[in-house]
């Protein structure tokens, strides 16, 4: 269960979608809704969010494409077992940006070990559950 936290624009998870994807023309018939449905295909629709390991660079331009080197997440997610959640810092700031639970009300809240997967989503063990959790990264949070 989320507690508070900071949601990446949905840019960045239609920009990883896109990039296996050719551009499709959309029908004039289907009309976006705003945070939504939303079709990113122009530079000026890149702009509108945080590009992580893509660009969209001269002489490709509206399209993306992998940058030819790739970043770490600025992030790291800390088991706070005291707490009961994890909790996740700004590395370039030190301020944490999220915090979560590591298991339901009324259930044992025993956080354990973090871990990231390559798509920046973040996993959590839980002592007292038995079980894993998966936050999603700010990528596609």
């Amino acid at each position: 269960m989320r507690v508070r936290g900071y949601r990446r624009p949905a840019l960045a998870v239609a920009a990883c979608a896109v990039l296996a994807l050719p551009v499709v023309a959309v029908p004039a018939a289907a009309a976006a809704v705003p945070g939504t449905d939303v079709l990113y295909t122009l530079d000026a629709d890149f702009d509108q969010g945080v590009l992580q390991d893509v660009n969209h660079d001269a002489p490709n331009n509206d399209q993306l494409q992998l940058d030819r080197t790739t970043t770490f997440f600025p992030y790291v997610n800390v088991a706070a077992s005291a707490r009961g959640t994890m909790v996740r810092i700004d590395v370039d700031t030190g301020v944490i940006v999220g915090e979560w639970r590591s298991a339901p009300d009324g259930r044992g809240r025993n956080p354990s070990r973090t871990t990231v997967d390559r798509l920046g989503n973040t996993w959590l063990s839980n002592r007292d559950e038995a079980g894993a959790a998966r936050g999603r990264s700010p990528a596609s949070a």
